[in-house]
């Protein structure tokens, strides 16, 4: 993931051109995106983070349920067994 736009912004390249119309303009955007693309990594990795969190609650959550529905059965069981 990291791997995939990372390659491609590493080029710069400098053009000399006349006087006052935009000389460097290639390496600013160069520079630009590169700081872009670190900035939405560590953005990507923390909604990653946060979605394997989420993933993990939920799986405790579900475990907590099915704990709680193996103790009604238990006892449903146990009452029903010593009525007969």
């Amino acid at each position: 993931m990291i791997e995939a736009g990372f390659a491609s912004e590493t080029a710069l390249s400098i053009e000399r051109r006349f006087p006052r119309t935009g000389v460097g303009a290639e390496l600013v955007t160069a520079v630009y995106r590169h700081l872009i693309s670190a900035i939405s990594q560590r953005a990507a990795k923390a909604q990653l983070a946060a979605a394997k969190s989420r993933v993990g609650n939920e799986i405790l959550n579900v475990a907590a349920e099915v704990r709680d529905a193996s103790d009604v059965i238990k006892r449903m069981l146990a009452t029903s067994a010593a009525t007969f």
